[in-house]
């Protein structure tokens, strides 16, 4: 039967996962039979346990939600909508003045 093992480099960082015959001993130092626990980013093997790799900082650097790249094709359809409603408050000046007109002229409006 197979079972899972772990390698690691020469600073004590996870590489990769290995199978191996259970029963079959490993002469291999760079080969791990415990689990690395989950919710470590970058697992670190040192003096017989696992530890995380990454500084507090590098872990902060991760997790930070990405900023927000500008969209071009949301600033011109802003931008186009501004106009909409320009145009629409210009209309309606200018059938304000019409009226205003037609009253002078003793026009029906």
């Amino acid at each position: 039967m197979l079972i899972q093992v772990h390698r690691i480099d020469e600073n004590g960082f996870y590489l990769e996962p290995v199978l191996i015959e259970q029963g079959d001993v490993v002469n291999d130092e760079n080969i791990i039979t415990v689990d690395p626990p989950q919710g470590l980013y970058k697992p670190r093997w040192v003096e017989g346990e696992w530890t995380e790799g990454l500084t507090q900082d590098e872990i902060d650097k991760l997790t930070k939600p990405s900023e927000l790249q500008p969209n071009p094709l949301a600033d011109a359809y802003e931008a186009i909508i501004a106009q909409e409603i320009r145009l629409s408050k210009q209309e309606e000046t200018i059938l304000k003045l019409q009226t205003e007109i037609k009253q002078l002229k003793g026009e029906s409006a």
